[in-house]
């Protein structure tokens, strides 16, 4: 699905059925459903800011080869990840690709606030982030690898904007829906997001009765017999 198609994020049934939702029902209904894994590798992780819910925009990223720069890969994407923080669209996660080298940033406090202007409500990489709290105080979200102060814009080449990423393990495409918390994040493609949520939710209702009954004495190996949605 291309960005150009993205529904308005206002009538969006398919990120507002997954909103109230947790991330761990989300993953548990996708293994459920037989759904292929979405759930990135645990390195990407919630660094600063709020739970996000929203649609990829995506930047694909490598670490410089020692025998090229950019302008030998694609000069006219040298600013590939600033054109589209620029087109972000209200309630999109910028996601970013790097091949899991933390070892240098890729996005700052900067970038944040222009993504924030424009809409954005948080960023998805495999890489570093830095400006942390300057990051955190904007109200904007910030799921990575790690934090490194090392700027990154003489590590990184841009190969591709607005097309499939691998990121975490799991193929990232623009406009699939990303749902990160304190848990980790998880990708959701939209031709699944109905059933992935009716599902969650049925898991969620029985998760609740089954912690009541907990709280009642009930054993957790009976709870599980009467309660686990299968």
């Amino acid at each position: 699905m291309t960005n150009a198609h993205a529904p308005d994020r206002a009538s969006d049934i398919f990120v507002s059925a997954l909103e109230p939702l947790s991330i761990t029902v989300i993953v548990d209904a996708m293994y459920q459903l037989g759904l292929a894994e979405g759930a990135l590798a645990p390195n990407v992780r919630h660094v600063t800011g709020p739970r996000i819910v929203g649609r990829a925009r995506t930047v694909d990223r490598a670490v410089m080869p020692r025998n090229a720069a950019q302008k030998d890969i694609d000069p006219d994407l040298g600013l590939g990840i600033y054109e589209v923080i620029d087109s972000l669209k209200p309630g999109e996660v910028l996601v970013v690709s790097g091949e899991g080298d933390a070892s240098y940033s890729t996005f700052g406090d900067n970038m944040a606030l222009r993504s924030k202007i424009a809409g954005g409500i948080g960023i998805v990489t495999d890489v570093a982030v830095r400006d942390t709290a300057e990051i955190g105080e904007l109200g904007f979200a910030a799921f990575a690898g790690g934090v490194s102060v090392r700027p990154g814009q003489f590590r990184f080449i841009t190969r591709s904007i607005n097309q499939p990423v691998i990121l975490g393990g799991v193929r990232v495409r623009p406009g699939d829906i990303v749902v990160g918390d304190r848990d980790g994040v998880v990708v959701v493609p939209e031709e699944h997001a109905l059933a992935v949520a009716e599902r969650a939710t049925a898991i969620e209702t029985a998760e609740k009765q089954k912690q009541a009954s907990l709280h009642d004495g009930m054993k957790i190996t009976e709870a599980v017999r009467k309660y686990n949605v299968r």
